[in-house]
């Protein structure tokens, strides 16, 4: 009998120590700890955060968020590198190019997801990095300027040839495909730009970004806007702050989506597929914005329709 009573008991201590443990389990939920590292203090980036907290909270998963602002300071990210090792960090979003370059360079073991990231090339043959990048297929870009203006058909491209020679090349050919033709415009240095835009005028029908380093930067954008205005040939923009400060139209992303987008790798890399197995994205919502002020000076008609569908107008 007694011995009976010592297995009930014992059986009983069990139980209730497994289910101890369990309940221990759930309240105490260990949450993947995720350093965000955010190049600048920019409406965007703010989206895009936002976006990737929301897909988060929408599929269950609970996150602890550490965001480190940059401030465009590179030099910040070792020491937040070396604190997220410390804490066992499950994975680092970062946030344009600035903290995608140094986190990779910090770190080749913790997983990094990447956004706002022009190219791809940062992310090439890393193990530990996946993200969505942002660079607009060449054809909708060109479908776009045959749609504002239809009867501009020479687009003129500056370049820096030792960043873009191969982009200018393959988008030779895809307007040529369109029935546009390319003149593309060698820049070799931000300095001799001047010079090269005075071989431009009466050659184009409008000037067409690209993602560039040496000519396309806040430091030439005074330049860029200016000859556009005082020749009258439209400049087609990378994204809406240019077109704010004085470009015809540019292609732009839902930043927000984009964060989310990045919020929905996180996860599958969370569930144990392996960020270098995860191809590189592009985003999935394209916007536009639209200036007003500069069509009516570059004589460019836009419809109620192009006007209407923009999710930036600016007067």
């Amino acid at each position: 009998m007694f011995r009976c009573l010592r297995m009930v008991v014992l059986a009983w201590l069990l139980v209730a120590v497994a289910g101890g443990v369990n309940s221990a389990t759930a309240a105490g939920k260990i949450k993947p700890h995720v350093v965000v590292l955010i190049s600048h203090d920019a409406a965007p980036y703010r989206d895009a955060l936002n976006g990737f907290e929301r897909v988060l909270a929408q599929r269950g998963m609970e996150a602890d968020l550490e965001v480190v602002a940059l401030q465009g300071d590179a030099q910040k990210v070792a020491p937040a590198m070396l604190k997220a090792k410390r804490d066992g960090a499950a994975l680092v979003f970062t946030m344009g190019l600035v903290a995608t370059q140094a986190a990779l360079a910090e770190n080749s073991d913790i997983p990094v997801v990447a956004g706002l990231i022009l190219s791809a090339d940062s992310l090439k043959k890393r193990a530990n990095a996946t993200g969505v990048v942002l660079e607009m297929p060449m054809k909708l870009q060109f479908e776009w300027i045959q749609r504002l203006m239809p009867s501009d058909t020479t687009v003129g491209v500056l370049y820096n040839p030792a960043e873009n020679q191969q982009r200018v090349e393959e988008a030779e050919g895809a307007a040529r495909s369109m029935g546009l033709k390319l003149v593309a415009f060698q820049v070799d240095t931000a300095q001799s730009l001047p010079n090269v835009l005075e071989t431009v005028a009466k050659r184009v029908d409008v000037l067409w970004a690209i993602p560039d380093s040496v000519v396309v930067s806040p430091e030439t954008a005074k330049t860029l806007l200016v000859y556009s205005f005082r020749n009258r040939i439209p400049f087609i923009g990378l994204s809406s702050a240019w077109v704010k400060a004085g470009a015809l139209f540019a292609l732009d992303w839902d930043y927000e989506d984009v964060g989310a987008q990045c919020g929905e790798l996180a996860i599958r890399i969370f569930r144990g597929t392996r960020a270098g197995s995860i191809a590189p994205e592009s985003p999935r919502r394209v916007t536009y914005a639209v200036n007003r002020k500069t069509a009516r000076e570059m004589r460019v008609v836009l419809s109620e329709s192009v006007i209407s569908g923009a999710a930036k107008v600016y007067e």
